[in-house]
């Protein structure tokens, strides 16, 4: 018996370092995003939200913790329903600057 949980130690260790690393790049790979920044100013809760739109309160709740990356259907409905234009909520570029030439609203 302790020779088997011996032999599955280095198993383990390399299932949890994968586990990390695949974490980490799902992460780094997020549409960074400010629709829990951009809805807080205009007082809209997540409930109102999702009245409009084809998505449920708690994937709004996942997409603003970053943990789910919506489409660029839902992130159109969502900038659509908050009166603002998409680039102004999803880093489309990557560079975090939330900007965008044809953008002028927020």
């Amino acid at each position: 018996m302790i020779k088997i949980k011996n032999n599955l130690q280095p198993m383990f260790a390399s299932l949890f370092r994968l586990s990390y690393i695949l974490n980490k790049i799902r992460r780094d790979y997020n549409l960074r995003n400010r629709v829990r920044e951009v809805r807080i100013m205009k007082n809209i809760t997540q409930a109102k939200l999702v009245e409009n739109i084809s998505v449920t309160r708690q994937y709004i709740s996942l997409i603003e913790l970053e943990e789910e990356t919506p489409s660029f259907k839902v992130a159109n409905e969502i900038a659509n329903e908050l009166g603002v234009c998409m680039h102004k909520i999803f880093d489309l570029d990557g560079t975090c600057k939330y900007r965008y030439p044809s953008c002028n609203q927020l």
